[in-house]
């Protein structure tokens, strides 16, 4: 259960990343 939280923090960070990627290459 522990694994699957840190897991999903990892998706998380992950997605939030990808999202700021995004969001900077359309400045």
């Amino acid at each position: 259960r522990a694994g699957t939280k840190q897991g999903n923090a990892g998706a998380n960070a992950a997605t939030a990343a990808i999202e700021m990627a995004d969001l900077l290459s359309k400045l």
